[in-house]
């Protein structure tokens, strides 16, 4: 993991501390010119929520200077296609059809 990748994900588990939300992963590539961070919460995370952690997550970064001037910053949730990562993520799933 990066350095970038570490300091989010620090930054986004003490925003997430004491919440129903988790982090997933954090990915960085190009000189941390694109960074993705994959989030959920145990009963589904809004698109509000989302775009409330990448302001704050801008704010950070461009603070502490960790990023170019130009760098594309996503936040989601994981998409169908992702493999689960922790228990917890099954555990929303109860009931659903899943492969």
């Amino acid at each position: 993991m990066t350095p970038v990748a570490e300091k989010i994900s620090e930054w986004v588990n003490l925003k997430f501390e004491n919440t129903p939300c988790f982090l997933i992963e954090v990915k960085s590539s190009g000189q941390n010119a694109r960074i993705q961070v994959l989030v959920d919460c145990d009963s589904g995370i809004s698109i509000d929520a989302c775009a409330q952690l990448s302001r704050y997550l801008e704010h950070q970064l461009e603070q502490h200077d960790l990023v170019p001037d130009n760098y594309i910053l996503e936040v989601s949730s994981p998409g169908i296609g992702y493999p689960f990562k922790f228990q917890r993520q099954y555990a929303k799933s109860i009931n659903r059809h899943i492969e």
